[in-house]
């Protein structure tokens, strides 16, 4: 945002006031690098699931292991922590440490009553550690955004949906072992692509609605996923981080601009279209 003319203004200043010109030059860095975003969590909970369901265009991401009994070090711009099925103390310590948290309650799906209970859950432990938190099956969520329906997919599961068969979701191994009209190793390949949640997201779909085509199915399995919602907090995490910069590199060039020696440089970029824009950038 405004680059070459950041760059103008720190090469006006160096000609006309050094030592502001050093002050600026650190905050104008600070304020164009890439925001930093760490993904954190212990071992298991879907660390790059959640990495690849999540969008962070523009951003660096960076993952951080969390053994449990040691404390990482959360020092992203934003840090996603990701969780499964509750805060462990060891959780919460690290927590403490950062201000700018989203959590990620991750395989929502695993945690008894189905999605209302994970939303509850997602609730009390936002309000447990000061920090929003959203409930997300990244697994599934990773697969619709990178992937397709295939027809052969969409037609071995209308015919699982056809079957009506009982017992056919109530664990992956009873999919696989069913006696269905489907092949093992087809259900099987539906598994490794879409987890099972994803799967009997989309047969109990098409038990609903039949005519459903691939892509209004695979809308309604991203939909489930929790994926759109996570999307919109982080969209608002990072725009809440990038108006903090803003608002700090605005507040560094007031400061230089009261002592005087480089006032007119200063307020001549906070005239231009990218001193605009950075003003707007504060109030989102």
């Amino acid at each position: 945002m405004g680059t070459s003319e950041l760059e103008q203004l720190i090469t006006r200043l160096q000609r006309n006031d050094s030592g502001s010109a050093s002050s600026a030059t650190a905050v104008v860095d600070d304020f164009l690098r890439p925001l930093r975003v760490q993904i954190a969590g212990r071992a298991g909970v879907g660390r790059s699931s959640v990495a690849r369901a999540l969008d962070c265009a523009g951003a660096e991401i960076a993952t951080t292991d969390h053994p449990d009994g040691a404390a990482p070090a959360l020092d992203g711009d934003l840090v996603i922590y990701v969780l499964a099925e509750s805060a462990q103390p060891a959780d919460r310590a690290a927590l403490v440490e950062h201000e700018r948290v989203l959590i990620v309650l991750n395989k929502a799906d695993a945690i008894p009553g189905g999605w209302p209970a994970a939303a509850a859950r997602a609730d009390s432990i936002a309000e447990c550690t000061g920090s929003p938190t959203v409930p997300l099956v990244a697994s599934t969520a990773a697969a619709t955004v990178a992937q397709r329906l295939t027809p052969s997919e969409v037609d071995s599961l209308r015919t699982l949906a056809d079957g009506n068969d009982p017992i056919l979701l109530l664990s992956p191994d009873l999919f696989v072992d069913a006696d269905v009209a489907v092949p093992t190793s087809a259900r099987r390949a539906l598994l490794d692509r879409w987890d099972f949640f994803g799967v009997g997201c989309a047969i109990d779909t098409l038990r609903r609605e039949p005519t459903l085509d691939a892509d209004a199915l695979l809308l309604v399995m991203h939909g489930a996923s929790g994926v759109p919602a996570a999307r919109a907090a982080l969209a608002g995490q990072l725009r809440r981080n990038a108006q903090r910069r803003a608002q700090t590199l605005l507040d560094e060039l007031a400061r230089l601009a009261a002592r005087g020696d480089c006032r007119d440089d200063i307020e001549e970029f906070l005239r231009s279209a990218a001193g605009s824009r950075i003003l707007q950038a504060c109030h989102g």
